[in-house]
């Protein structure tokens, strides 16, 4: 879609070549209207076709939106991060500011904070998308060597802090984030969790230990609440996955190692020393050493919660503009609504507004509010707030709790290590900083009729996708990222079918679905890039199925026709 100014111009050039047609052929009427002649120009005329553009731009805006405020009223309950601007994110690890003698739990949430940076002196919010548990751990050392019959063995030396037990650490899911180049990061996750990796651990000086259930890792971060943003409505899982994906892709450079709660550790080792084989070999020349892996990361978004200015509601308009704070409003914009209270001015009383939309017992005399988004000026998302409530109508002060963004800011002024600043009591104990640069602000791609194609995404069902070109068009929808190596890996699929199959599990028999996708190699950086792709394309799949329901992915590499097959994953869709 066309930004207002493009329709402003648009009308202002079809405005002047109309006026100057009209003036030449009727030149003792209109001769002012002739705005390239020099002699007779009128600057008010100017004016005039100005105010014209301006008015007839916002019309020739809405026709061609196919009247926003239905459609996005409706996504706004179903999906309103996909019409929702997508804010900056990071990656951020924590450490202890002295020797930890335990874990320290971090919860989903946690705020840090960039203090006085840029030319406004702004501090800017990031929010933890998962909890994090600092362990008193550290990688001593990593290597890789080439294997003799092709792929490559890898070792991770884990040495705990002194005075630290192994007993008291919580070792079931321990997370790994692969911290390198695009095409390493790639291939460490490929190794860490093909299929036919091995995985065992070992004490230095002892042989490798005995486990009933094997080491293995997985991919982290691929659960519906996983996503880093808020998806408060009622879409698909699936979404976030493959929104994530192309958005911020770091958050699937983490994986888990799961199963190291097994080993019966001596309180005498200070290591631990995980050995992988894998069969996917490292890059040519390709040295690792323990910056390539790093424990207690966790993704963050510039998201946080903050007041609007209060709005002094007279009833005598039908919506009212929510701004941020005067104080950082030159820096952020409103992200969404989560609150409105109003105090009555005449009475004193306060007064909860509710969603419109909201799923309770509605009452006659109930307060309600709904939230409207619109673009002006260069591209601008305001947001406009509209309620409705009983008589008497007395004037109101509202108090509008927001979650705001600090829009292209963290971008353009927060370097690695910018975001230093923990809030909490865990301050005390912990530092953090970003270790990598954040991402710039994203908006929905420039689709004709974008939002009616989201709300045609509720009839879309896996068995229903039967064409290269449907999967493509569905998978443009969530890529804002604007990236040329992202169109091509949506236009590296070279074929789709699926069929109905089934499994028993536990004694019950399942019915599912088998995707077969064709890749073509050239439209990845290398193998390993494939392989996210194919794991990201499984997940979404999977989150298309019901929870009685399993789907199995299978890539063909092309023109190799070499086979990738993922784990049948159940569905988390309720049927009801």
């Amino acid at each position: 879609m066309q930004s207002y100014r493009e329709y402003f111009e648009a009308e202002m050039r079809s405005l002047q070549e109309l006026a100057q047609e009209f003036a030449e052929a009727y030149p003792e009427q209109a001769s002012m209207l002739n705005l390239e002649s020099i002699k007779d120009r009128d600057p008010y005329v100017e004016r005039l076709l100005e105010g014209m553009a301006f008015l007839t731009s916002q019309i020739r805006l809405r026709l061609d939106d196919a009247v926003p405020q239905i459609s996005g009223a409706l996504l706004e309950q179903l999906m309103p991060a996909l019409i929702r601007p997508y804010p900056s994110s990071t990656v951020l690890e924590f450490s202890g500011r002295s020797v930890l003698k335990e874990a320290v739990q971090l919860s989903k949430g946690q705020q840090v904070r960039a203090v006085n940076c840029g030319p406004m002196n702004a501090n800017c919010e990031f929010t933890t998308t998962q909890a994090v548990q600092v362990q008193p751990l550290s990688i001593s050392h990593l290597s890789g060597r080439e294997s003799l019959g092709g792929g490559a063995q890898i070792d991770i030396h884990l040495r705990k802090q002194p005075k630290s037990d192994w007993q008291e650490m919580d070792l079931s899911a321990l997370k790994l984030y692969a911290f390198a180049d695009w095409q390493l990061a790639y291939t460490l996750i490929h190794a860490l969790t093909a299929s036919d990796t091995r995985v065992t651990a070992s004490v230095p000086g002892r042989p490798v230990m005995a486990v009933q259930d094997r080491l293995r890792f997985k991919l982290a971060h691929t659960a519906a609440e996983d996503s880093l943003l808020p998806y408060a409505g009622r879409a698909r899982s699936a979404f976030s996955v493959i929104h994530d994906y192309f958005c911020a892709r770091e958050k699937y450079l983490f994986v888990e190692l799961l199963g190291l709660q097994q080993l019966d550790l001596p309180e005498t080792a200070d290591e631990l020393v995980i050995h992988i084989e894998t069969p996917i070999s490292l890059p040519v020349d390709t040295r690792l050493d323990i910056g390539h892996l790093k424990l207690n990361c966790v993704p963050a978004i510039n998201l946080y919660e903050h007041d609007a200015e209060p709005i002094l509601f007279d009833h005598k308009r039908t919506d009212y503009r929510v701004k941020p704070d005067r104080q950082i409003a030159d820096y952020t914009s409103v992200y969404s609504v989560e609150s409105v209270t109003g105090r009555d001015q005449s009475t004193g009383h306060t007064h909860d507004y509710y969603p419109l939309y909201a799923m309770r017992n509605r009452q006659d005399d109930d307060r309600v509010y709904s939230t409207e988004s619109r673009i002006a000026g260069l591209d601008n998302r305001l947001t406009y707030l509209s309620l409705t409530s009983a008589p008497p109508f007395h004037q109101e002060v509202l108090s509008v709790e927001t979650r705001v963004c600090n829009d292209q800011y963290p971008r353009r002024y927060i370097d690695f290590g910018g975001l230093n600043t923990l809030q909490g009591a865990d301050a005390r104990l912990l530092t953090v900083a970003n270790i990598t640069r954040p991402s710039r602000l994203m908006h929905a791609p420039d689709i004709q009729d974008y939002q009616w194609q989201l709300i045609s995404l509720l009839s879309v069902t896996l068995s229903s996708i039967s064409s290269v070109e449907q999967v493509q068009q569905l998978l443009s929808l969530f890529d804002w990222s604007g990236q040329p190596e992202n169109q091509k890996r949506i236009s590296a699929i070279s074929g789709i079918t699926t069929h109905a199959t089934h499994r028993l599990k536990q004694g019950v028999l399942f019915q599912g679905l088998e995707v077969r996708v064709e890749l073509a190699e050239s439209g990845f950086s290398n193998r390993s890039d494939m392989y996210l792709f194919g794991a990201m394309l499984h997940y979404f799949f999977s989150g298309f199925a019901n929870m009685t329901e399993f789907v199995q992915t299978k890539i063909i590499q092309l023109p190799t026709y070499k086979e990738w097959i993922w784990n049948p994953v159940f569905g988390s869709k309720a049927l009801f």
